[in-house]
């Protein structure tokens, strides 16, 4: 599901405007949330250039490769996150849908539960 393109945040982001690595990689992850996936995709990475350790970062990429239907990825890239920060409810939800789409229904209803506890 994508937003409509008028509500779309669809600019490329950029260090000069956004310097905080968190914030680019928060946003990051509201461009994948709208569907903007080449721009979502291009921030994370550019945010895991300079910090390899960005949970926001990998948490997009998730993000991104799970609407690319790039399970593979997805999954790596989330565990990655949750194997830094174990409290973030957002990657249990997306790691729960990607082993939906794996046809993992156990493994996601633990991810989902976890995603509940926090």
């Amino acid at each position: 599901m994508s937003v409509p393109s008028e509500y779309a945040f669809s600019i490329p982001i950029s260090a000069t405007f956004f310097p905080d690595l968190a914030m680019r990689g928060t946003l990051a992850q509201i461009q994948a949330a709208a569907g903007d996936l080449a721009n979502a995709e291009r921030a994370a990475l550019r945010v895991l250039s300079e910090d390899e350790r960005s949970t926001d970062a990998m948490l997009a990429l998730g993000m991104v490769y799970r609407r690319q239907k790039k399970l593979e990825l997805a999954r790596h890239a989330l565990e990655l996150a949750l194997r830094l920060d174990a409290t973030l409810p957002v990657a249990h939800s997306e790691l729960a849908f990607v082993m939906l789409d794996e046809a993992n229904l156990p493994g996601a209803a633990r991810a989902l539960e976890r995603a509940a506890t926090f």
